[in-house]
């Protein structure tokens, strides 16, 4: 009986030492991308703030020269063929998750809608390891361009809170 009361209180100490263990793997990659969507009917320019002070721990401290940014580009005009520029920013552009086999695309190539209607922009940004203990890491540009028109432009400044002066 005294055995049966033991296993019971190890099976429930070890549910929360796994709902704990949980918890702080969820919380240390919260701040590994940023997500935003851009709503090309209403919206002409936008600024794109990413701070890399809330980064997880390990990612901070393993790879904080790699940052995982997805744009999801709404209300794309008809019959409009949507492509993208990037200037100062150095990265990989795709429109697959992580999750999926990743085929770069160039600047230039066209941009596919998904089943939503939605358009995605899936970046992985480099930037030195030096300029990660800088406030200002980095600012760059992405143009969102409807058959060689700018229809939107994003100014993306990756920042680290951590050193602001």
């Amino acid at each position: 009986m005294q055995n049966r009361h033991v296993k019971h209180a190890l099976y429930i100490v070890a549910g929360l030492l796994i709902m704990l263990g949980l918890h702080f793997y969820e919380s240390e990659n919260r701040g590994d991308s940023s997500i935003k969507a851009i709503s090309l009917a209403k919206t002409e320019k936008m600024e794109w703030v990413v701070d890399l002070a809330e980064m997880g721990s390990l990612k901070y401290y393993l790879e904080p020269n790699v940052m995982s940014l997805y744009l999801r580009i709404q209300d794309t005009p008809k019959n409009k063929t949507l492509t993208y520029q990037m200037e100062n920013l150095d990265g990989v552009v795709t429109q697959a998750s992580k999750k999926s086999i990743w085929r770069p695309i160039m600047p230039g190539d066209t941009l596919k809608s998904r089943s939503r209607g939605y358009k995605p922009l899936f970046l992985e940004l480099h930037f030195p390891r030096e300029k990660v203990s800088q406030y200002a890491v980095q600012q760059g540009t992405i143009r969102i361009l409807a058959d060689r028109q700018q229809a939107a432009e994003i100014t993306v400044r990756i920042i680290n809170s951590k050193y602001k002066s």
